[in-house]
């Protein structure tokens, strides 16, 4: 009697363990997807937030032209204390920066959410019940993973504009 008992223990265990294996599967598709959306999130934020802030840089209307009258000023006149650039036109880059980085991370995102749309499709329409819930799992890590680049972006801004004042 207790052998049976101790096989019939032995089998659940084994069941168990297998179980949760395939569980812990479908947990590590959608890690990694969200892991490598993240990574992935970082390489395109930094792309689009140096790219934004060039042309910011270029487009904002800072006069670079200095005209006599100013010269004199500057060398006969007392002068105020100069702006620091968060003060100054950095105001300027920053809206710039805040109102174009989010649109530029659109595009990377909706890379993520298409491939999100075709995992989602795909278990749908698939009848092995193993492989729907692989499917699914995938469906939620490229989710977030479209998620993770707005999150990069907003790291950079934050960075931005926190290094701004303490500088």
């Amino acid at each position: 009697m207790n052998d049976e008992l101790a096989g019939l223990i032995a089998i659940i265990a084994v069941i168990v363990i297998v179980i949760g294996t395939l569980i812990a599967v479908g947990f590590y598709i959608l890690a990694g997807l969200v892991i490598v959306g993240f990574i992935s999130g970082f390489f395109v934020a930094g792309k689009n937030f140096f790219d934004v802030l060039d042309e910011a840089h270029k487009k904002m209307p800072f006069s670079t032209s200095v005209y006599m009258m100013e010269v004199y000023e500057n060398l006969y006149l007392t002068q105020p204390a100069t702006l620091m650039y968060p003060f100054g036109g950095g105001w300027q880059v920053m809206k710039y920066v805040q109102d174009n980085i989010f649109v530029r991370t659109q595009s990377s995102a909706n890379f993520w959410y298409t491939k999100a749309s075709g995992f989602k499709a795909g278990a749908e329409f698939e009848s092995n019940f193993l492989f729907k819930y692989y499917k699914w799992m995938a469906y939620a890590g490229a989710q977030l993973a479209g998620g993770t680049q707005y999150i990069s972006a907003f790291i950079f801004v934050a960075i931005f504009f926190v290094n701004l004042f303490l500088n």
